[in-house]
């Protein structure tokens, strides 16, 4: 199967379904950076804090990216949106353990 994207995922999807992806994503992160923007210009201060908050998100999502380029393409589309969510599930778990552990 095909990637659609010129095969630069590491996993097989549909056809057209990567560039879709790419585009649904594109898409959040605007509106993400729209929202951000608004809130230091509103805010300042609940930059730093949003910042910290997000920071853990940002380190499950690399760990995922990371097992993703380490799988073999998966044979269907539904094989690698599952594996990628658990892959995330777990990243998210153990940068949650990392994070707690960290705490007094």
């Amino acid at each position: 199967m095909s990637t659609g994207g010129g095969g630069d995922l590491p996993f097989a999807f549909g056809e057209g379904a990567a560039e879709q992806f790419k585009e649904r994503l594109k898409q959040l992160m605007r509106a993400q950076q729209e929202a951000c923007e608004e809130v230091q210009a509103e805010q300042p201060a609940a930059v730093a804090a949003a910042g910290a908050q997000l920071s853990p998100v940002q380190q499950a999502i690399d760990l995922a990216a990371a097992g993703l380029r380490a799988l073999t393409p998966q044979p269907t589309a539904r094989d690698a949106a599952d594996a990628m969510v658990l892959l995330f599930e777990r990243a998210s778990e153990a940068v949650a353990r990392a994070g707690a552990q960290d705490r007094p």
